[in-house]
């Protein structure tokens, strides 16, 4: 499993793509780039051991954290919804060949505004439990 493949698939749910279109990176956007848009990073990611059958796969524990870029609170706020609410119906489906078997939100940052570009952001954290499928 590739942690940032799988994130990245997470995120294309239309719901997301219809306010930030495909301004959506990993580690930060390009110089310049259009807003809003969406950076996300992969914090931690572990194994979580459990007695299982030889051919099952191991269930992993990732630590997801986006920052929704806007010109506005408003705008930020917005993109963290609009993500909080696709991530709420990923419970037991299939994002690039891995199962996702639970997301909890684990909390969020304070407000951030860079005053040379006048773009907003905030971190939002996620632990999601998935396994690769077998």
């Amino acid at each position: 499993m590739n942690d940032a493949s799988f994130c990245s698939a997470l995120l294309q749910q239309p719901g997301i793509t219809a306010l930030i279109g495909n301004r959506a990176s990993l580690s930060q956007i390009k110089q310049g780039a259009a807003l809003p848009a969406l950076v996300y990073q992969v914090v931690s990611s572990t194994d979580r051991p459990y007695l299982a059958a030889w051919n099952e796969s191991t269930p992993v524990v990732l630590r997801l954290q986006i920052n929704p870029l806007a010109t506005s609170v408003d705008g930020v706020e917005a993109i963290a919804a609009a993500v909080r609410t696709a991530l709420e119906w990923m419970h037991g489906t299939t994002a690039d060949g891995v199962r996702v078997i639970s997301i909890v939100a684990a909390g969020r940052g304070p407000y951030d505004k860079d005053n040379e570009s006048g773009t907003w952001t905030r971190s939002f954290d996620y632990l999601i439990t998935a396994e690769a499928q077998t």
